[in-house]
């Protein structure tokens, strides 16, 4: 190639240069994007008023997202796939064990599972042409009550209307016959008695605090048949009256009583029995060899129940039982250490955990100390909390003593009942513990004439936040031994004299606690 034709190729290309940057500046004037064309007009209308530095919009970018993001492992797609799946086979579950409640029904096949109705009481399924009151299938959203709840509403009405004018007595007090306002300058204020609920002035009440002279009497002759004897019985060993009459002898007898209670709770129960097989031969009583230790990840144990310690103080230990003795004789009730099953439509066999799939099942450990407090009860020794009255909350537990995170405080105890029996009971403490979908299988817990510390724990106010930040126990339902029970437990470290607190309506909405203090 020769110089000249090399010459010509670069101002060719100098030229071609030229050209395309003449025709890039005459497309950007001439086609222009929609936007700009807009803000332009709008800027050139005689209407136009520039908008000021505080209404600017700053703009916003956003990000593409990652592969990594926008893609899901197909284990967690299997795993939201299973859970709907579950989710929709308890549902159907639940829906489909049903039945209808009515003895005349004469539906089967496809007709079964339609034109079906809930009792908004019992939850129990019935078809509106089985009802002999409906004409027509009801509307989505109108209430509707089975006659068995009309019923028993009926009777629940007359009931407290009867309670009501019974309850209504003369402004006089029960002890002068006079009137309760006073009269002249001098004007006493009433005191009110726990059992009989009657006032009397200050003068005609007894020194106690919670009993006029009357119920104080019966009280001090019949308090002891309200507990099992394995607790007079060790409450008899140190039951001073007063400090000043506390001797020598009775503190000895005291804490070699505690001694034995606490070897008894601990050494009894299986896990404990386990170890000591393990670690004693039965020839000549010589020790094992430690095995080698674990390394510190497989020491690491998921957080487990406590017990809580023993009281050590006598004169507490009086306190506890007499704070026991008084709420016990106040709400007429008898001490138990189990379930009570005292009616023959409700017998021991229906607490079955297999018809329900929401009840826990527990690790060994806690399964353990399940026992070792069972173990406690029965020896006779009470939960270190005491049982306060107020007249702005009625009755409700403290602390006796420091309680650690996760301390078993104890079972929530009395008759079991089906969910049929106890629908207008008039009770403020019922528990449920089994929740099978029908009124006639599920079960609840009504400490009405037997039951233990449980029944006065006391809620929290779930509409203000003060009050929910003051939760320190906890409800939860489990299974051991092939039945269902209720514990309570505390949820974080609770201090000496703290007011023990768990929500009514932890599981469910149906406790209003809007008045709590």
């Amino acid at each position: 190639m020769s110089v000249t034709t090399k010459k010509r190729t670069r101002t060719q290309f100098k030229e071609g240069l030229i050209l395309t940057s003449l025709m890039l500046e005459s497309k950007r004037a001439t086609f222009k994007r929609p936007s700009i064309i807009r803000e332009a007009e709008r800027e050139e209308s005689p209407e136009y008023v520039p908008p000021s530095k505080a209404s600017r919009k700053t703009p916003v970018i956003q990000l593409k997202k990652t592969s990594a993001q926008s893609t899901k492992s197909p284990k967690q797609i299997k795993g939201k796939e299973e859970e709907k799946k579950n989710r929709q086979s308890v549902l159907s579950d639940f829906f489909f064990k049903k039945s209808c409640k009515s003895a005349e029904c004469k539906l089967s096949g496809e007709q079964y599972h339609k034109d079906v109705i809930i009792c908004d009481i019992c939850n129990d399924m019935y078809h509106w042409q089985c009802t002999g009151t409906l004409t027509e299938m009801l509307d989505c959203g109108t209430d509707y009550m089975c006659s068995y709840c009309e019923k028993q509403y009926r009777e629940f009405k007359k009931f407290r209307a009867n309670t009501i004018i019974t309850d209504q007595d003369d402004d006089k007090c029960p002890f002068c016959k006079k009137g309760l306002n006073g009269s002249g300058s001098k004007k006493q204020q009433p005191k009110k008695c726990l059992k009989c609920v009657k006032q009397f002035h200050s003068g005609c009440f007894s020194s106690d605090q919670m009993f006029c002279k009357q119920c104080l009497k019966i009280y001090n002759q019949t308090a002891d048949e309200l507990f099992p004897q394995p607790i007079l019985r060790q409450s008899a060993h140190h039951s001073p009256i007063s400090p000043k009459l506390q001797t020598q002898g009775s503190l000895s007898s005291f804490f070699n009583q505690a001694k034995k209670t606490s070897a008894l709770s601990v050494f009894t129960t299986p896990m404990a029995s386990k170890k000591l097989d393990g670690q004693i031969f039965s020839q000549g009583m010589k020790v094992k060899a430690k095995k080698r230790s674990a390394s510190v990840s497989n020491k690491r144990k998921k957080p487990s129940f406590k017990l809580p310690a023993l009281i050590d103080d006598p004169l507490l230990d009086d306190d506890v039982k007499d704070s026991f003795k008084r709420s016990f004789y106040v709400k007429g009730m008898r001490y138990v250490t189990s379930l009570v099953y005292d009616h023959n439509d409700c017998p021991e066999s229906m607490n079955d955990p297999a018809l329900e799939a929401k009840v826990q099942i527990l690790i060994k450990e806690n399964n353990d100390a399940i026992y070792q407090l069972r173990e406690r009860e029965k020896a006779g020794i009470l939960p270190p909390v005491l049982i306060r009255y107020e007249e702005s909350q009625g009755f409700f537990v403290e602390a006796a003593i420091d309680l650690p995170d996760l301390c078993l405080i104890c079972e929530y105890l009395g008759e079991v009942r089906t969910a049929r029996q106890s629908l207008f009971n008039a009770n403020d403490s019922i528990m449920e513990l089994l929740d099978t979908g029908d009124s006639d299988t599920s079960l609840s817990i009504i400490p009405e004439k037997h039951s233990n510390i449980g029944r006065y724990f006391n809620s929290i106010n779930n509409k203000n936040v003060d009050s929910r930040k003051k939760q320190n126990v906890r409800s939860i339902r489990c299974q051991l031994d092939g039945k269902v029970t209720v514990l309570l437990y505390t949820k974080r470290a609770v201090k000496k004299g703290e007011q023990l607190l768990y929500n009514y309506n932890e599981a469910k909405e149906c406790y209003p606690t809007d008045d709590f203090v």
